[in-house]
């Protein structure tokens, strides 16, 4: 249980993490951050299994975001056409993604690519919301909440921090401290 928020700015994203791991009878909080930043424009913040964070943060190699000319490929398409086919490998190759019912099932992640912001759902569908802002996890509501009223606020890490705490607040299994990474 988790919460991971995304806030897209004109110079980036920032995404924010919880630090607890917890069922619903024990918690620990851990060491080993739920966001990282692949490359200075590529940053993760996953929810479902620690284990699909290991793969994506250490077995997958971030993809050229410019094309032969040296020219930007659209965050949209990038993360699409070549991020996640290069993920669903690595988690296929490292025994994390399933079959079920004829389709393969990963995990839920929010990616941010230089100042654009996916969420990622278990079908590796890439969706990105007109609203600027992302939550994940199940604090996800709670966060939605903070991050609608506070939407107007020019500081997207108070407004990360603030979605956060209010799901720890209200939700079972979150915990901090909060960690955050930023893309340019």
């Amino acid at each position: 249980m988790t919460c991971i928020v995304g806030i897209a700015t004109k110079h980036g994203t920032l995404i924010a993490a919880d630090s607890l791991a917890s069922n619903w009878y024990t918690q620990t909080r851990r060491t080993d951050k739920k966001v990282f930043n692949l490359s200075d424009h590529v940053a993760v913040g996953f929810t479902s299994s620690y284990r699909m964070g290991q793969i994506l943060r250490f077995h997958v190699s971030t993809p050229s975001l410019k094309d032969s000319d040296g020219a930007w490929i659209d965050p949209y398409e990038w993360a699409v056409k070549w991020f996640i086919p290069v993920a669903r490998q690595q988690l296929k190759d490292h025994g994390f993604s399933t079959v079920k019912d004829g389709a393969e099932v990963g995990g839920k992640f929010v990616l941010g690519v230089r100042d654009r912001l996916f969420l990622v759902e278990s079908d590796f569908q890439v969706g990105e919301s007109t609203d600027g802002y992302i939550a994940a996890g199940s604090g996800e509501e709670c966060a939605l909440g903070v991050l609608f009223h506070t939407k107007d606020l020019p500081d997207a890490r108070s407004r990360a921090e603030a979605a956060i705490k209010a799901a720890e607040y209200h939700s079972r299994g979150i915990g901090g401290p909060i960690e955050t990474v930023e893309t340019t």
